[in-house]
């Protein structure tokens, strides 16, 4: 296991290497350019061809080496890549292309960083014991470490502490996260009890509606969604105040609105977009476990389970479901690109400022630096993805070795 794990961790950067070569190919191809973006932005479309803004430009093209050939143009990017820069945006506002997408931890200073630190390095301690089963380490020392984290926390207080504003990704992950969630604990269940009463009327109204949401495009339902789903003339808004926003990610602070508050808002945010994320996902999911589990039932080993008099559900839940999840696990690596590009369409509609409607009106601005960050972030997350999911086929069927 350790030495697949060291060739897949080795084999990441050739493969994120490859993805931005083509990122980077395909975006040089496309018709447009950044400066003509901010001859927009500047000159409102009329700004004057005098010699003075023709120098301006071309002195702006050379200083972000645009006038280069396309390989020395790439050269210079994996060069600001290693060094952890992914340049400057150049839609207004311009800013750190890093921290727009990923966010900025702000500390007040070394004490800050060092309570940090402490806390985290005393919760090592009770998480280490956990992992290793207990046993390994003195409970006296496992009780003093949590004991003087919470006393640091409350001694202190969190205003202190190094403050952090979560960038576009993160925003994007929640709701993908989410959606994941909800897709495979949704769908996995439903798939099973359809598989085991094949035909009957569970299984075929499960399969009608099935295909009708899969027919649905995402940003139509949406659509629909906003138009008749949120509004105060509902009457799940006029008797129990449950009112659905029509856009926006969230609406204030734990320090302004309390923890019941500030979680119901979030709710109420992210209901609509996460059904748009989830409903299509969770069809083809359905669908795969409907599948793969009536394979599975006609199997010798199932039969074999029968005829030793095993109850039905014992054959259906343990015998059978464990190799039914393969193919379901295998689907986890391509699921979730597939939720991080549709994030674009339901972002943009639900004016969520996530990485999507970034990627979308930054591909609209031809700002480079942005279109190439975001996808550099999708592309790891995508090849985590993958790692993840095959690393879970040898918790799902431990015959499975990577030796």
């Amino acid at each position: 296991m350790r030495a697949y794990l060291a060739k897949r961790f080795l084999l990441i950067p050739v493969t994120l290497l490859g993805i931005t070569f083509i990122t980077f190919l395909v975006m040089k191809l496309a018709p447009g350019d950044p400066s003509q973006s901010l001859k927009q932005q500047t000159g409102g479309g009329n700004m004057k061809a005098t010699t003075a803004n023709r120098e301006a430009m071309d002195q702006w093209r050379k200083e972000r080496h645009l006038d280069e050939p396309f390989l020395v143009q790439y050269g210079y990017w994996l060069r600001d890549l290693a060094r952890f820069d992914l340049g400057q945006t150049t839609m207004p506002p311009r800013q750190s292309v890093a921290k727009v997408i990923l966010g900025t931890v702000d500390a007040p200073g070394k004490v800050g960083w060092w309570r940090l630190l402490l806390v985290a390095a005393l919760m090592c301690i009770p998480l280490w014991d956990l992992w290793r089963r207990r046993g390994q380490i003195p409970a006296w020392l496992v009780s003093l470490s949590v004991l003087v984290a919470v006393a640091t926390v409350l001694k202190f207080g969190v205003e202190k502490w190094p403050q952090v504003t979560f960038g576009r990704v993160w925003i994007t992950i929640i709701l993908n996260m989410i959606a994941f969630a909800l897709t495979y604990f949704i769908a996995i269940p439903v798939g099973i009890t359809a598989a085991a009463r094949q035909n009957s009327v569970f299984d075929r109204t499960s399969t009608v509606v099935v295909f009708l949401l899969y027919a649905l495009p995402g940003f139509w339902f949406g659509t629909l969604m906003m138009a008749y789903v949120t509004g105060p003339n509902h009457w799940w808004a006029k008797d129990f105040g449950i009112v659905f926003p029509t856009s926006g990610f969230h609406g204030g602070t734990i320090a302004d609105m309390g923890f019941w508050p500030w979680l119901w808002t979030w709710v109420r945010h992210l209901t609509l977009p996460v059904i748009c994320e989830t409903y299509a996902a969770f069809a083809f999911i359905q669908r795969q476990m409907r599948s793969s589990l009536l394979e599975q039932v006609r199997q010798d080993f199932v039969r074999t389970a029968r005829a030793k008099g095993l109850a039905e559900h014992v054959v259906i839940l343990k015998h059978a479901t464990r190799n039914a999840l393969i193919p379901v696990v295998t689907l986890l690596g391509s699921l979730l690109p597939e939720l991080i590009a549709g994030s674009v369409i339901i972002e943009y509609l639900f004016s969520i400022p996530g990485m999507g409607q970034l990627f979308f009106e930054a591909v609209l601005e031809r700002d480079y630096n942005v279109v190439m960050g975001i996808e550099t972030v999708s592309a790891l997350l995508t090849l985590m993805g993958i790692l993840v999911s095959d690393m879970l086929y040898v918790w799902v069927n431990p015959t499975i070795s990577y030796e």
